[in-house]
């Protein structure tokens, strides 16, 4: 790498914690600071969505699965899409009249404290976990670099540089500078993977028909998403993205910090149309790395190292700082993402739920605090992360086990009671974690089936033998 790619990484990475230090000036109450005053519009909810969804798991874990899987890669992102276009078109509305503050603030509106509290306890379970994935991903990158330097920095120093960043600028910024620097992100990530990508994958390779034969070598291919990939990867991909993506708690906060309904609706459609550009970048990045590196596996211990080598060999100056910065960037918005979501629920939900006159005031000093705590347990957690696509599959099965049939009663159904709706929060995080526990992991290879299947009969059998009173005495 030249000095000018260190100095474009450099820049970057000031500048999101620049964003953070002027979001704090901004930072006037707990709804400034959870969903940013409801004050969105469509290009940077956009914006933050892609980048927000689109992290180390679904960035390095996934161009690494190139080598395996080629074009199969492609099933995430269909799951993802519909996950967010359904979201955008079924749910937003639904969503909005209940000017929730958290995924768990809007099942309590209903239902009270109970639900509340639980929902509290297992979002940050999800979060960190992503969290995890994405600072091991950062801690990892950081490594990379360090050799081209013969530098060898830790992975423990890598780890914690990275936390101090991100969580600098989440703790001072809240939803408002999460989502600026989000922008700034996805405009990166745009012109570096889904424009730049390609067209120097190609251009590396000598032709389109070269990457075509890399990756035919693994028994896949570029174009076709079903040759050569077992149909249980595939279904297991594009199901898992698809219920996750509705039940992950970052999704409501984004529709919730929209100026208007139309505004979340649009900006999750374009959003779901742009996870399927984004995963064709990567496919191509892919099979860029495999046409030049076929055996990286053999010097770097994973294809996950795939992408940022690729980038700091393949790309030329300028563009190799900017392909880097990229890639922080898909990192680092996921990490201030689930790092705010996590908080929320701990101190904000759990609290209430403890505490229902805990007062603003109170929460606004401890919201920062509470984010700098989680980001110290994390530095611990992603230092024993050995697969990035593993856990990252993990946290969307646990997101879908938990929170789709609860947030689809909550909505929607009148007979849907206090008791039936925690059930089925805890009995499907309960059965998923389980599952993941013993090694059990079910039909189709994921524990997701079964554990929704656990919580929506839960949800409907609880609702129907134990009815909330009011609605028993009506």
């Amino acid at each position: 790498m030249t000095i000018a790619d260190i100095i474009i990484i450099a820049v970057y990475i000031v500048a999101m914690f620049g964003v953070g230090v002027y979001a704090r000036t901004r930072i006037k109450s707990v709804d400034d600071f959870l969903v940013a005053g409801n004050r969105f519009k469509t290009f940077s909810l956009v914006g933050t969505l892609v980048a927000a969804l689109t992290g180390a798991g679904t960035t390095m874990g996934i161009v690494g699965s190139v080598y395996q899987y080629g074009a199969g890669i492609m099933w995430n992102f269909i799951g993802l899409a519909a996950g967010c276009i359904i979201f955008g078109l079924v749910y937003c509305t639904a969503v909005r009249r209940t000017g929730a503050r958290s995924m768990a603030e809007l099942i309590a509106g209903r239902f009270g404290r109970l639900p509340r509290f639980f929902s509290g306890l297992i979002v940050p379970i999800y979060c960190l976990g992503s969290v995890t994935i994405c600072v091991a991903g950062m801690g990892r990158l950081i490594t990379y670099i360090s050799r081209d330097f013969n530098l060898n920095i830790s992975m423990f120093a890598a780890v914690l540089v990275t936390c101090i960043i991100v969580v600098g600028y989440t703790a001072l910024g809240g939803l408002y500078s999460v989502v600026w620097t989000d922008v700034v992100q996805f405009v990166i990530m745009i012109v570096v993977i889904m424009v730049i990508g390609p067209i120097l994958a190609i251009k590396n390779a000598g032709s389109f028909e070269a990457l075509e034969s890399a990756v035919q070598v693994s028994g896949t291919s570029l174009t076709n998403p079903f040759e050569g990939v077992p149909l249980a990867y595939m279904a297991s991909s594009a199901i898992l993205m698809f219920v996750g993506t509705p039940g992950d708690p970052t999704v409501p906060q984004r529709a919730l910090a929209a100026d208007t309904e139309r505004t979340a609706k649009k900006s999750f459609v374009i959003a779901g149309i742009l996870y399927v550009v984004f995963g064709a970048g990567l496919l191509f990045i892919g099979a860029g790395a495999m046409q030049a590196m076929p055996n990286i596996a053999d010097t770097y211990g994973t294809t996950e190292a795939a992408f940022p080598v690729y980038i700091m060999h393949y790309y030329p100056p300028v563009l190799r700082g900017l392909g880097i910065a990229a890639l922080l960037a898909a990192i680092m918005s996921t990490i201030s993402a689930m790092l705010l979501v996590a908080t929320t629920h701990l101190v904000y939900d759990v609290g209430k739920a403890i505490k229902p006159d805990l007062s603003d005031d109170t929460l606004k000093k401890v919201l920062p605090i509470a984010i700098c705590v989680l980001g110290a347990i994390v530095v611990y957690t992603a230092l024993k992360v050995t697969t990035l696509a593993d856990v990252l599959y993990f946290i969307f099965s646990l997101c879908g086990s938990s929170f789709i049939f609860p947030m689809i009663a909550t909505l929607w159904w009148k007979k849907a009671s206090t008791w039936g709706v925690t059930a089925g929060i805890v009995l499907g995080a309960a059965c998923c974690l389980t599952m993941y526990a013993t090694g059990h992991m079910g039909p189709g290879g994921d524990p997701v089936y079964v554990s929704m299947a656990v919580s929506l009969v839960a949800v409907g059998l609880l609702s129907l033998i134990i009815p909330d009173k009011k609605k028993a005495e009506a």
